[in-house]
Order: structure tokens, then C-alpha cells, then sequence
């Protein structure tokens, strides 16, 4: 994975995530031995060889566990699924330790559109603005997803301002 992310950035890649899509199905003492660990490890190295590339860690599903996540695996960037309550990733990750939070719409909310999905992106962008911020969703986008959707996501993030 180091060697994978290494020629990522050596190709032009300005930032790499580390998706642990599955951490949410861990107890707790796994999610840290099989999360955590190896995580910490690849970020760890991969600060050796590239500094100032920005690191992106998701643990998707990881709930409670998201606390400490962000300082025991020193990434500079937190993704959030949906599930994630923002007020607590904004005071607890953006305001206390200073780092980036990604995420966290639900794809759900892009395939319903309209004025329900641009409410959301409105509260989504208003609150997590408070501090460094990537708009993303929770997760991936849904097949089921209509492509006007997404351009309408794409054009009202990109208009968006505090």
C-alpha cells in the first residue's frame, strides 16, 4: 500500500485517501489492531518519502470510534460517512485538533435531488465551514443516482459561500 500511494503521488496525486471501508463491522479491539495500526503505519512511512502530501483516512462505520482515530493514526484529514453527527467531527476534529474533515452528505440524499438534497448540502457546507473542509459524501455515489443530481451538487458546492 505505501509503495501503491508513493507512485500515486510520484504520478501527481496532490493528496491520497485511505479508504477502510468495512471498519464499522469491527469491535473495538480489531478496528484498533486492523485499523488503527496499519493506518498509522502507511501514514507514518509515507511522511518520510512525501511530507506535505495531504493524507485522507476513512473509516467508514467506525461510529464511536471515530474518537481518537484522527490523533492515533496522525492523518491530516478525517472522511466522514453519514452516520457521523457534524457538530461533534466539526468542535471535536476541526476546532480542538485543528485538521480537515471530509464527508459526510448521504448518497441517499443525491438520489432523492431537489430541494431536500439542496437543504442538506446547505447545512452540510454552513456548519463544516468553520474550519478545513473537503464536501464529499458519506460514501459512495449510488447507482440508482440520476446525473442531473450530481450536477446539481457539483454546481451548488462549487457556488457555495460563507
Amino acid at each position: 500500500m505505501i509503495q501503491f500511494l508513493e507512485r500515486q503521488i510520484e504520478a501527481g496525486a496532490e493528496a491520497v485517501q485511505l479508504f477502510e471501508s468495512w471498519a464499522g463491522i469491527l469491535p473495538e479491539p480489531f478496528f484498533r489492531r486492523w485499523c488503527v495500526q496499519p493506518v498509522a503505519s502507511i501514514i507514518k512511512a509515507l511522511r518520510l518519502t512525501h511530507p506535505d502530501v495531504p493524507i485522507i483516512a476513512f473509516p467508514r462505520g467506525a461510529g464511536l470510534l471515530y474518537d481518537g482515530y484522527t490523533e492515533a493514526t496522525q492523518t491530516d484529514c478525517i472522511g466522514l460517512d453519514s452516520t457521523v453527527p457534524l457538530g461533534w467531527a466539526s468542535e471535536a476534529i476541526q476546532r480542538s485538533l485543528g485538521r480537515c474533515i471530509q464527508g459526510n452528505l448521504d448518497p441517499q440524499m443525491l438520489v432523492v435531488g431537489g430541494d431536500r438534497m439542496t437543504a442538506e448540502v446547505e447545512r452540510i457546507l454552513r456548519q463544516a465551514s468553520q474550519g478545513p473542509f473537503v464536501f464529499n459524501l458519506g460514501h459512495g455515489i449510488l447507482k440508482t443516482t440520476p446525473p442531473a443530481h450530481v450536477a446539481a451538487l457539483a454546481k451548488q458546492v462549487k457556488a457555495w459561500r460563507s
